[in-house]
């Protein structure tokens, strides 16, 4: 008998370590995680070192419709130098209304301005290589109808400084 439970006590010691690990990271607030998930990848786009390039976007979301169309921003430089809408052969998109989205930097600091808020869900995806979101759904208020959007960067291009 005494056998069998310093055989218990050994298995709950070896167990239990990782168990309160495992209810520590599922206690962990999901806007902590959002944070965190969005600084790192924040922090790996930053490291690139990336300035200059291509990005394809769409939005998805109860608004006009001249904002859901795609996009393809070109930065060089970190600045914006053109946004067209890509299945128009070039038509000049209203910067206004992608005034977010245009660039990396816009980007994140909208995101951080949805986290910042809150939202009831958000779901994220980035990039393994550069960090830039691939997909982002955002609830922003659960009793809220249609306020829901989701942003995406469909294609990435990393330039060249030849290719300025």
């Amino acid at each position: 008998m005494d056998t069998m439970r310093r055989a218990a006590r050994r298995a709950l010691s070896a167990v239990l370590p990782a168990a309160l690990l495992l209810l520590a990271a599922c206690a962990e607030p999901k806007v902590d995680r959002w944070r965190r998930e969005l600084a790192a990848a924040e922090s790996l786009w930053r490291s690139t070192g990336v300035t200059d390039y291509e990005m394809d976007v769409v939005m998805t979301c109860y608004c006009l419709a001249a904002q859901t169309h795609p996009v393809t921003s070109t930065v060089r430089g970190g600045a914006l130098v053109s946004l067209v809408y890509t299945d128009s052969g070039g038509t000049r998109a209203d910067t206004v209304l992608f005034r977010k989205f245009m660039t990396m930097e816009r980007i994140f600091t909208a995101m951080h301005d949805v986290v910042d808020a809150e939202p009831s869900d958000l779901y994220a995806e980035y990039n393994p290589a550069y960090g830039f979101p691939t997909l982002w759904r955002v609830d922003p208020e659960r009793m809220t109808v249609d306020d829901e959007f989701t942003f995406q960067v469909t294609g990435f291009r990393r330039l060249t400084v030849a290719a300025r």
